[in-house]
């Protein structure tokens, strides 16, 4: 088997926007800052614990993930009962609440997949949603995913049909790769990841195998007809991956893994390549092995029982079961080898764009270029603006790493081609100092950087080249739960989705 040739490439500093001048950020006065409103939710969207001790690294993918997700004017997320709500301004400025699906959760609906089924009895990943204009796709956590369109003028959505995924499908990324001419179709190209174990070569002892936590990405494509485009009354549909029907078509054309949740992950233009950043590097997988090899994430057997009236005797379990837990309490524990701070970016693209445009098998994901970030680490990404194009941009995403202790903003183009576009001096330390942080996000204008815990907000400006203080605002965002997402909606509004309440914080 050959080793595929890589082309590296490296974010490089533009020193020009360095601040080598910069002393702090200020508080401005309380007269300049924004105002809160806060909208109870119609059902609380609670942070669900797990119903068994889970890896260390699977915990993290869940609490570091945004359950809330711009949808043109409004915002959308799912709550307790598996309904994705949609929340736009209405009349006196008031949030409007509108369900727009609800998940069916029940063992005699026969409508409901295996998978689907596991919310009354197992241990699922929590939904997860993302939009690219004017579609919607939410997956349940459970291996169903649903796709809604939302009219931009009138906000009216329409059921185009569900996919069955085989495992807990967490989407990271959507892009309209193909709109529809007059007789054709559009095209949806989706990125995910699939929590499992594989059973790898044990680095202390070679001759003996274990299993590790994996995060397998796969790459689907979407096709909706031109008269689902058209029709406001489409009845819902049951999709398998890999099977062409009347209605939708759905296949995986290629897979990677790693064994880190991804930072972010973004398609190119034509679908037909996916740049995944994070903290451990992705390989490819070829598809005939995948299947056989990945295995889902199983919860640990007890190894000893004490039982009351057995004369006071532990009664031994025979436990030939690989423990993947990572965490203090259960043993062994799952090795911990690689670095939390490095960052890998790497471009994965598919070997037979004929074989894809055909939708047809025999393709698979090959990695063709890697980013080399050096003593720079991944802290965060920038919001997505709503007016972007997202099918035809050339602009794939927007982030920011940690170089020393500033904080440098990147754009990323097709091909792994970055540029960088501004630096907030110092905030690279300032940000390890908050200990409560849920989320880190830059606005897509660059001019704020925000950090959000569970009872503040710190909203930070850039600072003018060559001035010695920037401004900072200290929002109080109340005590309606835990923080589950975040989402900029116009220019100078943040949206905090919270357990009970959305709190939305406007400045000018």
């Amino acid at each position: 088997m050959s080793v595929p040739k890589f082309q590296t490439t490296e974010p490089k500093v533009n020193r020009s926007l360095l601040n080598p001048f910069f002393e702090s950020y200020k508080l401005l006065p309380s007269s300049t800052s924004p105002t809160t409103r806060s909208f109870k939710l119609p059902t609380p969207s609670r942070i669900r614990p797990a119903k068994h001790d889970i890896p260390y690294r699977v915990l993290e993918a869940r609490t570091k993930r945004n359950q809330l997700e711009a949808c043109g004017e409004g915002v959308a997320y799912v709550d307790d009962d598996l309904r994705v709500v949609h929340a736009v301004y209405g009349e006196n400025d008031e949030i409007v609440f509108k369900v727009l699906y609800e998940f069916k959760r029940g063992t005699d609906d026969q409508d409901v997949s295996e998978m689907a089924k596991a919310w009354t009895n197992e241990d699922v990943d929590i939904p997860s949603l993302h939009y690219a204009a004017p579609y919607l796709l939410v997956s349940n956590g459970a291996g169903t995913v649903i796709l809604l369109r939302i009219d931009a003028a009138t906000n009216e959505t329409t059921v185009l049909g569900r996919v069955d995924i085989s495992g807990n499908f967490v989407i990271t990324s959507t892009r309209v790769v193909h709109r529809s001419s007059e007789n054709g179709e559009d095209e949806l190209a989706v990125v995910g990841y699939v929590i499992g174990q594989r059973d790898v070569e044990d680095v202390k002892e070679p001759t003996q195998q274990k299993r590790r936590i994996v995060f397998q990405l796969k790459l689907l494509h979407v096709s909706i007809p031109r008269e689902y485009l058209q029709s406001s009354d489409t009845p819902l549909e049951i999709l398998k991956v890999g099977k062409d029907t009347n209605t939708l078509r759905t296949m995986i054309l290629g897979e990677a893994e790693g064994a880190t949740v991804p930072f972010f992950t973004a398609v190119e233009n034509g679908g037909d390549a996916v740049i995944v950043c994070a903290a451990a590097a992705y390989k490819h997988i070829c598809s005939d092995s995948s299947e056989s090899q990945v295995v889902p994430v199983m919860k640990p057997k007890t190894e000893s029982i004490d039982k009351e009236g057995n004369g006071g005797k532990e009664e031994e379990v025979e436990d030939t079961a690989v423990y993947p837990l990572q965490n203090t309490v259960t043993d062994p524990v799952e090795d911990v080898d690689f670095q939390g701070d490095e960052t890998y970016l790497l471009r994965f693209a598919i070997n037979n764009p004929t074989a894809m445009a055909e939708m047809e098998m025999g393709i698979q994901l090959m990695p063709t270029h890697v980013g080399i970030c050096g003593s720079q680490s991944y802290l965060c990404s920038s919001f997505t603006p709503p007016q972007r194009d997202i099918g035809t941009s050339e602009l794939l995403h927007t982030f920011s790493l940690r170089s020393d202790i500033d904080l440098h903003t990147y754009t990323l183009f097709p091909t792994l081609n970055l540029s960088h576009v501004h630096t907030f001096p110092a905030l690279g330390f300032v940000q390890a100092s908050k200990r409560d942080k849920r989320f880190m996000y830059v606005t897509y204008d660059s001019r704020h950087a925000v950090i959000v815990g569970d009872r503040y907000a710190y909203i930070y400006h850039a600072c003018p080249k060559g001035e010695r203080i920037a401004g900072q605002w200290v929002i109080d965002l109340g005590t309606g739960g835990g923080v589950l997402g975040v989402q900029q909606v116009g220019e100078t509004c943040l949206k905090v989705l919270k357990e009970e309440e959305i709190v939305v914080v406007r400045w000018t």
